[in-house]
């Protein structure tokens, strides 16, 4: 009995132990993945929240309904941006699981789009609530999600765990811009910006390289941010000095710093916050800034 006791408390130190112990992600410092989280207020955390539980579900569902609490009352608000500035924080955290959905904003009676709740003065009534309804309708099939997956996987499965920030973004480089090509004729909707769409028919423009090579590096535990500037998306990587600095995932520009560029860019004459349809002072998201000087590894 005495034995059996101490196995037991053996397995449990070593449980809790295990626990504490900080992950490959914790011990690089890496947070990127809520970069974009940790500047929202918290009526735009709690919709951010209820897009990470919507993607867990799964997408082999028809159309269906999700409430979600707000911790502050609607009326808060003289519009719906709220809503959307969280949807593009997910979507720039999580760019793959982000863009799965289409969702309809109602009140919580689920009978007036919100947008109408706004506009028109005798169905304000119903925004002094701390609730709204999505209707929400996947995008793809579990199948075609689960296919893409297998891809993306094979690509980090030939990656090497122990290699540098540097020969991880450098990998990815030379992955993302080797495996899809610019679609100048743009043949697809808007839908093609998604990891998804662009791994499943090999084109992109430069927000779809950047969403590709982000949803690896997040697999492969680099830093990574989608940054946009000037009508130009592209990415920041943070490097073991704590820097951030810009790759450009559709061509072969590398771990370039503000001063990386030749006379400047009229892609990256400055970056600035950016207001996902900013209102009140709410809204406005900052990107990292760049490191002033090239990185040499």
């Amino acid at each position: 009995m005495k034995n059996i006791y101490r196995i037991f408390v053996f397995v449990l130190v070593f449980i809790l132990v295990a626990a504490g112990m900080p992950s490959v992600c914790s011990a690089e410092g890496y947070a990127a993945d809520h970069y974009f989280y940790d500047q929202l207020d918290d009526n735009e955390k709690a919709v951010y929240n209820s897009f990470a539980v919507l993607h867990q579900q799964g997408s082999n569902l028809t159309q269906f309904e999700y409430c979600v609490w707000l911790p502050d009352p609607l009326s808060v608000y003289s519009s719906q941006d709220f809503v959307y500035t969280a949807s593009y924080a997910f979507e720039y955290d999580h760019p793959f699981d982000g863009m799965c959905w289409n969702f309809y904003i109602y009140d919580a009676s689920g009978r007036y789009p919100l947008s109408e709740c706004y506009k028109d003065p005798s169905l304000r009534s119903t925004l002094d609530s701390h609730e709204i309804l999505f209707r929400i309708e996947p995008i793809f099939t579990e199948a075609e999600l689960r296919a893409v997956e297998m891809t993306l996987d094979s690509i980090v499965e030939q990656a090497d765990r122990n290699w540098s920030r540097y020969q991880r973004a450098s990998y990815l480089l030379d992955v993302v811009s080797g495996r899809l090509q610019y679609d100048w004729n743009e043949e697809f909707d808007e839908d093609i910006e998604s990891s998804v769409m662009c791994i499943r028919y090999g084109k992109a423009t430069c927000e779809g390289f950047s969403r590709v090579y982000k949803t690896l590096a997040d697999k492969l535990d680099l830093p990574c941010t989608l940054c946009n500037g000037d009508g130009h998306m592209f990415v920041l990587v943070q490097m073991e000095d704590g820097q951030w600095y810009m790759v450009e995932p559709q061509g072969t520009f590398l771990l370039g710093g503000w001063r990386g560029f030749e006379n400047g860019s009229k892609y990256y004459p400055f970056i600035v916050p950016v207001h996902w349809n900013a209102r009140d002072g709410h809204g406005a998201v900052h990107f990292p800034s760049i490191a002033e000087n090239r990185y040499i590894p």
